[in-house]
């Protein structure tokens, strides 16, 4: 794409899709997604670190965690937190406090969600080895599947032998990850753990 084309796409593009196509795109530098969304920012694009808490009725007692927004005014994103919370942890939100936000730069706001981006990656990866091990590879799993493969995960102990197979996989596809010399996309990363698991080194249950 030239750059004369970029610029007219991103001067026309809504904030929003600006902001998640820099946030996603792993085809810019640092530079390259601070110069951007410091552009956006002109347009009225704000960022924020939000603190959510949790209270000590909480299952897991009190806690604290941060998240990182985009949005145009401070009401907007406090919005974004508690959306957050409800898609996270809906059947325990009343254990809440209200999300606290603190207005960030735009490079503070970059760097925490490059980090964010990872662990939802990370947890998409541990998720497909999961469902690999128990139901080999399909054109896609069902909810109820889903739900073991999670279940797995997170009980290793109920299944030794089923998760014995399972880390096998994922320590191989960690190998297979870290050989590759340039980043590469989830659905990529899927493929990789198709091609191991298909190789026959790992056997469904």
């Amino acid at each position: 794409m030239g750059n004369s084309t970029f610029r007219v796409r991103v001067i026309e593009a809504q904030n929003q899709i600006i902001e998640l196509f820099v946030r996603t795109s792993r085809n810019l530098t640092l530079r390259q997604r601070a110069r951007i969304l410091q552009r956006v920012g002109g347009c009225g694009m704000k960022y924020f670190k939000a603190t959510i808490i949790t209270n000590v009725d909480h299952e897991k007692g009190k806690t604290t965690n941060f998240i990182y927004l985009a949005s145009e005014t401070k009401i907007a994103a406090k919005k974004l937190a508690s959306q957050h919370i409800f898609k996270t942890d809906g059947a325990n939100c009343c254990f809440y406090k209200s999300p606290r936000l603190e207005e960030i730069s735009v490079e503070e706001y970059l760097a925490n969600t490059e980090k964010q981006t990872d662990i939802i990656e990370e947890q998409g990866i541990d998720q497909f080895c999961a469902l690999l091990t128990i139901f080999g590879v399909q054109e896609e799993y069902d909810e109820g599947e889903i739900r073991d493969a999670e279940d797995l995960l997170a009980n290793p102990s109920e299944e030794p032998e089923i998760f014995e197979q399972y880390t096998e996989l994922r320590e191989l596809l960690s190998v297979k990850i870290q050989e590759a010399d340039k980043t590469i996309s989830l659905s990529e990363i899927k493929g990789i753990a198709i091609h191991l698991f298909e190789c026959g080194k790992i056997i469904s249950y």
